[in-house]
């Protein structure tokens, strides 16, 4: 008796757990820098910290697994410099988002454990991605369409959606991760309705065009390549056709840009980025990056072994760096930095070594890899829950794929 009931519990606090992971993570694309009902999140946090704990002592097992490990030594390595930062004040701030990032990672870490969990956070991404899609929408309404048309001038002053409710580059990563994900989900026959999820597609990427961030392009084009191009299948008919379907898809979004006028901010900041590369002039933006990496090389030289501390990016350009190498190495020097990357170039030696060569996931794994490793030289993200999230999915398909592997060889 008492069995059934210990079993009942935790199949109980297992469904309330994913009920619990599916609205914090929505409430974290929503709100959190918005700033908006900023106690809901704050509550499914808590939540979330009291369910997870639950769910693992009805376990009675805790799974230390390498992605976790690394990010803990990581976290220490980032505790240790706050002791030497020039910006403790913001030092706090960051200690405090890598530490919720730190709990998040343990917690899903042990509790994606099959394939239907991994399925499930797969479909998670998608819905935050449209759901951040439809406040945007329901902000602006249609006439945001005729705005952008109307648009003349510099992309300095350009009409970009999103910055009104949040941060217009992070809405469009949400938005164009939805559409990669959403794609992988029918392009892999994994959803009933596929209508919904090509709405789905539409939706965010109109949005995510709209916001006029370039990492949502990247994200958009790359992203959907590598996962037709790597799509499961040996045969090179197969492979070819892929290809093909890609560069047709891609086309198509290209004439999109092209062709209609409210997606004209877009096309200029590409044009002004792609001027970066020639004799003419670029936007502002584009060299103050430039700037900040230009700077940001120089104080890791002064610390090239321990960093400037925590944030101490803070201290040098009043902002964050734009760039997360560059912020890893300012903040923690090659220590920090090889505590943080050794984790991702592992992952990237197993998929070469062929881990999950033959597994249905490998597409998407390919994909978000890569895309997380390029975005790091135009954003900061060590400290989002939303990328490190990303990553407990990436390293949670090859855990499991691994281990799946392994138990096929055993009954062999």
């Amino acid at each position: 008796m008492n069995i059934l009931r210990k079993k009942s519990a935790s199949i109980n606090i297992n469904s309330l757990l994913g009920i619990n992971i599916y609205l914090y993570l929505m409430s974290y694309v929503l709100f959190f820098e918005s700033g908006e009902v900023r106690i809901v999140y704050d509550g499914l946090l808590l939540l979330l910290i009291i369910l997870g704990t639950t769910y693992i002592l009805l376990q009675k097992r805790v799974i230390l697994s390498p992605f976790f490990i690394a990010s803990l030594v990581y976290g220490i390595i980032l505790l240790v410099s706050y002791l030497y930062t020039p910006s403790p004040v913001s030092g706090k701030y960051g200690l405090t988002y890598y530490g919720i990032c730190l709990v998040i990672i343990f917690i899903l870490t042990n509790y994606i454990d099959c394939r239907y969990k991994i399925y499930q956070l797969i479909k998670l991404f998608v819905w935050a991605g449209v759901a951040i899609s439809l406040k945007t929408f329901n902000y602006y309404g249609f006439g945001m369409f005729t705005m952008a048309s109307n648009y003349t001038g510099s992309t300095r002053t350009a009409f970009r959606i999103g910055g009104d409710i949040g941060n217009s580059n992070n809405i469009g990563m949400y938005c164009m991760f939805a559409t990669v994900f959403a794609i992988y989900l029918i392009s892999e026959q994994k959803v009933k309705i596929k209508g919904i999820y090509i709405a789905a597609c539409l939706l965010c990427t109109t949005v995510g065009l709209l916001t006029g961030s370039k990492k949502a392009i990247i994200i958009l084009f790359v992203g959907t390549a590598i996962l037709f191009i790597t799509k499961k299948g040996n045969s090179i008919g197969k492979k070819v056709l892929m290809v093909f379907i890609a560069i047709c898809v891609l086309s198509l979004i290209y004439w999109a840009i092209m062709k209609f006028p409210f997606f004209t901010t877009i096309k200029l900041r590409i044009e002004e980025f792609l001027k970066l590369f020639s004799d003419e002039s670029s936007s502002s933006d584009d060299y103050a990056r430039f700037y900040m990496f230009e700077k940001g090389m120089d104080a890791f030289r002064n610390h090239p072994f321990i960093g400037n501390g925590v944030y101490s990016s803070q201290y040098y350009f009043g902002a964050y760096s734009h760039n997360n190498y560059i912020e890893i190495l300012m903040n923690t020097g090659i220590i920090g930095f090889i505590g943080f990357y050794a984790i991702y170039f592992m992952h990237c030696l197993k998929i070469i070594n062929g881990s999950i060569k033959f597994s249905e996931f490998r597409s998407l794994v390919y994909s978000c890899l890569l895309l997380i490793l390029m975005l790091g030289s135009g954003f900061v993200y060590y400290f989002s829950v939303y990328f490190q999230t990303m990553m407990v999915l990436i390293s949670s398909i090859i855990y499991i794929e691994l281990k799946r592997k392994r138990n096929a060889v055993k009954t062999e």
